[in-house]
Parts: structure tokens; C-alpha cells; sequence
């Protein structure tokens, strides 16, 4: 009962977050779009606003009575497939900043010239 109770409460946070997140409560207030990269390609931004709204869907499944596990395992599906390509597009454009920034010559940095201990003998 008590593994029961902790999965609402887990799924219950997520699915909150996701509807926050869809209805731009989340983060700036409402200003969705801000939230972007700007050199994010229109299919993958497309796909960041449907993930939001598939939350609702999720959470619409969820709490539905009797519950709906076959539409939510379908919804949930979707989700992830969508945010594996999202996660796809920010690991290359990491790598693609990594390249970059050791494309670029780097500072040479004088050597250090070690003083002479007072302590040791010479």
C-alpha cells in the first residue's frame, strides 16, 4: 500500500509539472517560445511543445475512471520518442560546440620560473 501511495505521489508531481510546463506556468510565465534555443530547428521545437502537451494527455489518462492504462502506455510512448529526439539535437549541438571551442588556437601561457628557495643549499 505504502509502494502504491509513493507512485501517485511521483506521478502526480511529474504529470503537475508537465501541465505547468505545457501551460506556460513553469517557466516565463507563459512566454513559451523564449525557452528556445535559437538556432533550434522549427521540427524540434515542434516536437518540445507537443512533449508539453502530451503531459496533459498523460495526466487526462491517469486520473481518469477507470483508468485508462492502455492510452496512457500509448501517450507515455510518444512522449518518449519525442524527447529522445529532442535530447538527440542537444547532444549534437554539444558536440558541435565542443568542436568549435577546440578548433580555436589557444592562449599560450608563459611558463612559470621557479625562485629560488631561501632554504635549500645551492
Amino acid at each position: 500500500m505504502k509502494k502504491l501511495a509513493l507512485l501517485l505521489v511521483i506521478i502526480g508531481v511529474m504529470l503537475f509539472a508537465g501541465s505547468a510546463f505545457a501551460r506556460g506556468d513553469f517557466h516565463n510565465h507563459g512566454r513559451f517560445d523564449s525557452m528556445f534555443a535559437p538556432d533550434m530547428p522549427k521540427e524540434i521545437r515542434e516536437n518540445a511543445t507537443e512533449i508539453a502537451k502530451l503531459y496533459i494527455d498523460l495526466e487526462e489518462a491517469l486520473t481518469s475512471q477507470p483508468l485508462n492504462k492502455e492510452k496512457a502506455r500509448e501517450v507515455y510512448g510518444k512522449i518518449i520518442k519525442l524527447q529522445q529526439e529532442l535530447d538527440i539535437w542537444e547532444f549534437e549541438r554539444y558536440l558541435s560546440e565542443v568542436d568549435e571551442f577546440n578548433r580555436q588556437p589557444q592562449p599560450i601561457e608563459p611558463p612559470e620560473i621557479e625562485s629560488p628557495d631561501e632554504n635549500q643549499p645551492e
